[in-house]
C-alpha cells in the first residue's frame, strides 16, 4: 500500500511510515512520570474526602484523563480523573 498526500498535506496508507516530525515536543518517556508520587487532591464528595491527601502512583492511563492510581498506604486502586491528583515536588 502506498503513501499518498491529500490537498491538506495529510497523508493516508501505511500508519508506521508516517513520523511525529522534528518540530513535535517529546516528554519524558512514560516510564518516568508513573513511577513518580502523586497526592490526591481532589476532596468535593465523602468519597473523594476520604481519598483526600493520600499518596498514590499512576498504573494506567485512560483516553479522556482518566488513570488508574494505587494508594501507597493500603495498596488501594481506584480510577479517577487526572486532574485529580498532583506530582509532588
Amino acid at each position: 500500500m502506498d503513501v499518498k498526500m491529500d490537498e491538506f498535506g495529510l497523508t493516508h496508507g501505511r500508519r508506521d511510515t508516517v513520523s511525529p516530525g522534528p518540530d513535535r515536543p517529546l516528554g519524558p518517556p512514560r516510564k518516568e512520570r508513573e513511577e513518580s508520587i502523586y497526592t490526591f487532591v481532589w476532596g468535593n464528595n465523602p468519597r473523594r474526602a476520604e481519598l483526600r491527601g493520600r499518596r498514590c502512583r499512576v498504573l494506567a492511563r485512560g483516553r479522556m484523563g482518566t488513570v488508574l492510581v494505587e494508594f501507597l498506604d493500603t495498596g488501594e486502586r481506584v480510577t479517577c480523573s487526572f486532574r485529580a491528583i498532583r506530582l509532588l515536588p
